[in-house]
């Protein structure tokens, strides 16, 4: 079982306390973890949230099963 998060975007890029991100999509992260044998078992789901700098933040959660 895997779980990770990932705050959403298109692009990468630091945050304003000079924090790397890579900011993915929904697209790349289901292609990303496709391609490493999940086997189709994968639930990617975006939520609201807000980081440290409390500024409103689109969270991208993936949930993965290998069998």
């Amino acid at each position: 079982m895997f779980y990770a998060s990932f705050k959403a975007g298109e692009a990468e890029g630091r945050d304003r306390f000079g924090r790397y991100y890579n900011y993915p999509s929904p697209e790349w992260l289901a292609g990303a973890y496709g391609d490493r044998g999940w086997n189709g078992q994968i639930e990617i789901t975006s939520r609201r949230g807000s980081g440290y700098d409390r500024q409103p933040t689109d969270w991208l959660h993936v949930f993965a099963i290998k069998a």
